[in-house]
């Protein structure tokens, strides 16, 4: 039977179509083994944040009246393969404005609101097992740990986001609250409690409250209880009618 053009596209089409299934096959498993490196990345790489001063004697131009503070990445001893060309990035939350961020390796902007993103340098890498501090200069200050944000995570081309397992809030058994693990607990008060001279504030730690109520004396009793208090009060002769 001679072949007409349909029938030659036909056997074609027939021809191809084990290349095609063989690709479809032997691609979404590789696709599948990318997200499983991801993955583990998400949840092996080590993280800390920490204020390290709240009032430092230099801040870097363009963040004029600033804190200092890190943010530490620790990676695992196994990386994805092509970490460094899959458009891999690190989205984290800052609530102060952060106008300066140094690091030899990674590269910041400023996404929208509090939301911020770290990508590679140009020829920048990750090394297995190696840390990485990248330097926050931040407007402000920062006196308590509760302004750390939770939930940074990890992107990278053609995977699904995961949230960085190391920076989840967690609840504390004992007092039932919310708490970061991965931030440092802030005791350096001389750095930490106020924003220079000028600035008084101490930290109120059992030891100082038991002073300031030791001064005060045993409490008296008033005369007259009201609450609000008024400003002027008087007991008169006479009975209350009731």
């Amino acid at each position: 039977m001679p072949l007409t053009g349909r029938r030659i596209a036909l056997l074609f089409a027939a021809a191809m179509l084990p290349a095609s299934l063989s690709a479809a096959t032997y691609g979404a498993p590789a696709m599948v083994s990318v997200q499983a490196d991801y993955d583990a990345l998400a949840r092996d790489m080590g993280v800390r944040f920490q204020v390290i001063d709240n009032h430092p004697e230099k801040c870097p131009a363009g963040a004029d009246g600033c804190f200092f503070s890190t943010l530490t990445f620790t990676m695992p001893a196994r990386l994805p393969a092509g970490l460094g060309s899959d458009e891999f990035a690190i989205y984290f939350s800052f609530v102060n404005r952060l106008p300066v961020v140094e690091s030899d390796v990674f590269q910041h902007n400023l996404i929208n609101g509090d939301l911020q993103r770290l990508t590679f340098k140009p020829g920048a890498a990750l090394a297995p097992g190696k840390t990485y501090d990248v330097k926050l200069f931040g407007i402000g200050a920062q006196h308590s740990v509760a302004y750390a944000m939770p939930n940074i995570y990890l992107t990278a081309k053609g995977v699904t986001a995961r949230v960085i397992e190391a920076t989840r809030p967690r609840i504390d058994r004992e007092t039932g609250l919310e708490t970061l693990p991965y931030v440092v607990p802030m005791s350096d008060e001389a750095k930490l409690a106020s924003r220079g001279a000028a600035d008084k504030t101490v930290w109120q730690t059992p030891e100082r409250a038991y002073e300031a109520f030791a001064e005060r004396g045993a409490a008296a009793t008033p005369e007259i209880a009201i609450l609000p208090t008024p400003q002027l009060a008087e007991i008169r002769p006479g009975k209350l009618r009731g």
